[in-house]
């Protein structure tokens, strides 16, 4: 594989020699020599035709300037808990090429190729698998949690009973999870921090919930699942 290519010429010896040619201390020939960097880049940046930051090669991107604005809608989406796909992004950008003046350059939607450059142009963007949880599951916060144990404690001290929670037999901790039937391990586009991101759904379609019940001391309750409501066999109810 060719190795990619390098600047043939030090950034902070092309600042001195642009600031030389501008003060009119040296021509652009003198100052190439002087400084030891090429004569044309010299030129060219002196000209206006290039700039001391624009240090990537080969073509610029086919959105140009729009493309940090579908990079900022991805972050804003993934921010608000609906991450887009990647068939999501190349349809919309396929349907805005044409307003932009590159549809041209795409034959319909934009393919692999130019998805995996976009991403490697854009690290800021991954792709993550996402949990998925109602819009209710998502409003329970910290507080809300820290407030909860704060009551049962008021409960407690008001009614004389915090003796109970020297007893381990008679403190339990209950967890209730949701499992997919048929999960989807589709990936999404969202920022690339990382962290867990959630994607809100109407419902947890297909899913058995499981409550699991243990005390203090190590006792397992007996686990009890909760199927969607439908009539089960009288066989499996006894």
């Amino acid at each position: 594989m060719a190795s990619k290519p390098k600047l043939k010429f030090d950034i902070e010896d092309m600042k001195k020699a642009v600031s030389a040619v501008n003060k009119k201390e040296k021509n652009v020939y003198q100052a190439s020599k002087l400084y030891q960097v090429p004569r044309s880049s010299l030129q060219n940046i002196v000209d206006g035709k290039a700039t001391l930051g624009n240090t990537k090669f080969g073509p610029k991107p086919a959105l140009g300037d729009h493309e940090p604005l579908f990079v900022h809608w991805i972050e804003a989406m993934s921010q608000r808990r609906f991450p887009i796909t990647t068939r999501n992004l190349l349809v919309l950008v396929g349907k805005n090429a044409k307003e932009m003046g590159v549809d041209q350059l795409f034959n319909g939607n934009p393919g692999k190729k130019w998805f995996k450059l976009f991403m490697k142009r854009n690290p800021s963007i991954a792709k993550r698998t996402v949990e998925k949880v109602t819009k209710s599951g998502s409003l329970v916060t910290k507080s809300h949690i820290l407030n909860c144990f704060n009551n049962v404690q008021d409960f407690l001290i008001e009614n004389n009973l915090m003796d109970i929670l020297e007893n381990p037999s008679r403190i339990f901790n209950t967890d209730e999870s949701g499992f997919m039937l048929c999960p989807k391990g589709e990936k999404y586009l969202v920022s690339g921090e990382k962290r867990m991101f959630m994607k809100f759904v109407k419902t947890m379609i297909n899913s058995i919930t499981v409550l699991v019940n243990i005390s203090a001391d190590g006792v397992l309750v007996p686990t009890m699942l909760v199927f969607s409501g439908k009539r089960m066999p009288k066989g499996n109810t006894k």
